[in-house]
Formats: C-alpha cells, structure tokens, sequence
C-alpha cells in the first residue's frame, strides 16, 4: 500500500508542532552554547575559517531535540509508517547526531566518522525498506544518496547563515511536495525541520552566534535525505529521482565542484580549503550577505524547478 495515501493533514494540526518546534529551537540554543563551551566545542578562526572570533559550534543540539520533542509530543502524525522502520530511522538520525556532536567536541577523525556514518545509514535504509519494501536495487541507490547529501551538506556550512537557509528553503519544497502528493509523514516531518531551521538563523545569520557544528549539519542533511528518499521510494515513478536531486542540488553540485578542482589539482579530497562557491564569492568582494542572498536565490530556483518536475512526471 502506497503511504502516501492517507490522511491529509489540516493547516490546524501543522501550526502547533511547527511553532513548538520554532520556539523550542529559540529558546534551546542558548543552551546549547553554554554546553558548547563545558565541553570546548568551540570553532576557532584559522587560515581556511571564515569567521574571525571562536564560536560554539553545538546548534544542532537544539535543532534535534526540537524536532524529538515536537515527534514525541504528536505520534499520531507518524502513525501511518510502521512501528519497526520508526524505531530504525529514528534510532539512525539519533545515532548520526551523536556521532556528529562527538565529532564537534573530540574530532574522531575523517575515516572513523565516515564508517559510523555508514552505519547510519545502513540502520535508516532498513527503516525505510520496512516503509517500502520492494527491489533491493533501489535501496543501494538510496544508501549512496543519504550517505553523499549528508556529508555534501556538512561540507556547505562553512558560511554565517548557509547551511541553516538552504535546509530552510529545501524543506519548505519538501513538505510543498508531499502536501500536494497527500503524503502525510514526510509533510510533518519537512514542517519541523522547515521550522527548527527558521528558528536557528536567529542565532546563525553574521554574525553567528552559534554553528550548526557537525551534529547539526550532519543530522540536517541525513534527514533531508531520508525525506527525499521517501518522496522518491513512495512516487512509484523512478524517473523522480532526478527532479529530487535537482531540489537538493546546491549541495551536491558545491561540493562536486570542489572535489573536482582538488581532483585536477592534485590535492587530497578530503582535505579542508577556501574553493567552495561561497568562498570564490567572498574573495571577489562579495559581502557575506550578498553571497548568501546568491545562494538562497539558486536554491529558491532550483526547489522550485525540482517541485516542477517532480509534479509533471508524478
């Protein structure tokens, strides 16, 4: 049975987990620094930093207790997937914040990180082989996809205000879709993260505050993930695939961009740099909120011709 052919939720039942999940996040972050500076998760300036003062970098410990607390406070909202694949999506996400706000506070390393990650993903791509099962093909695609957008996304957070708009704007798409599509989860799910993210910048927009750090980023962008690839796994269409890459796009196509200039240059993939977009930007002159301005505008473009393409071959 297809799950998006459910109940259609009413704007009513949006508003009140929407302004939960915002004030929550509000009123969560400066909790979040005071926790940031115990442990000494504190991003510094350095020769590829851009900003100019250490930071907190814990935000995303407000952001993924909003989102639990607001799922906790509405279990109907999620009651039509199945129990089983909850618990394995949700014990994922938990798991990738965890690894990410380890990361933020003892720096576990570029290679261990990736292996959790991995296993992160192997535990949510069960998850949601129970939501949809059907062909293992395309849960491998799966799996690769939630593995590169999640770090795709965490690579974008370099800049005051980045990360936290474009997972603004590309949730609101998200939730767009599933609204029209009657996809009930995925349309609660997008409106917590639409709102958690709005409720963020308060603190992140120049000059930060607070970072998302890489419990943020990193819980941000595998949840995004895992909406997609649920609008894409319910569509019946394979063909969407491309339209929902096209609506996550500023991302993977940054970072795509940077591992092929260190590609031609020899450099190590992995390792950190000033050629990201926005930093070309900020070295041609650009302010920090032209280039985000920039930024928000593309992926404004690009959610909307994906929500677009998505609807036409649906």
């Amino acid at each position: 049975m297809s799950l998006s052919k459910v109940t259609v939720f009413s704007t009513s039942q949006l508003i009140l987990p929407a302004l939960l999940c915002y004030v929550l996040t509000v009123v969560l972050a400066p909790a979040s620094i005071k926790i940031a500076n115990l442990l000494n998760a504190v991003d510094r300036p350095g020769e590829i930093k851009i900003h100019s003062r250490p930071t907190p970098r814990l935000g995303g410990l407000a952001i993924f207790l909003s989102v639990v607390i607001s799922v906790a406070l509405h279990p109907t909202m999620t009651h039509t997937l199945p129990v089983n694949g909850r618990m394995l999506v949700g014990m994922s996400s938990s798991a990738i914040f965890l690894v990410g706000a380890i990361d933020d506070s003892l720096d576990l390393g570029a290679r261990t990180k990736l292996l959790l990650q991995i296993a992160c993903v192997l535990l949510a791509v069960t998850g949601l082989a129970i939501f949809y099962p059907g062909q293992p093909l395309p849960f491998i695609a799966v799996f690769i996809f939630i593995l590169l957008f999640t770090n795709s996304f965490n690579l974008i957070d370099g800049m005051d205000g980045l990360a936290g708009s474009l997972a603004m704007i590309l949730a609101f798409a998200i939730g767009l879709i599933a609204s029209l599509t009657h996809n009930q989860a995925v349309l609660f799910l997008a409106i917590l993260l639409t709102s958690s993210s709005t409720g963020f910048l308060f603190y992140n927009l120049n000059p930060a505050r607070l970072f998302l750090g890489d419990c943020g980023s990193t819980f941000i962008g595998f949840s995004l993930a895992i909406l997609l690839s649920m609008l894409w796994l319910n569509s019946g269409h394979p063909s969407v695939g491309l339209p929902l890459v096209v609506l996550a796009g500023v991302p993977l196509f940054d970072t795509f961009f940077v591992l092929l200039k260190r590609k031609i240059r020899h450099a190590p993939l992995f390792a950190g740099d000033r050629e990201h977009t926005y930093d070309v930007l900020l070295q041609k002159g650009l302010t920090i909120q032209q280039t985000l301005a920039i930024f928000c505008a593309i992926s404004v473009f690009l959610t909307s011709l994906g929500v677009y393409i998505y609807l036409l071959l649906t």
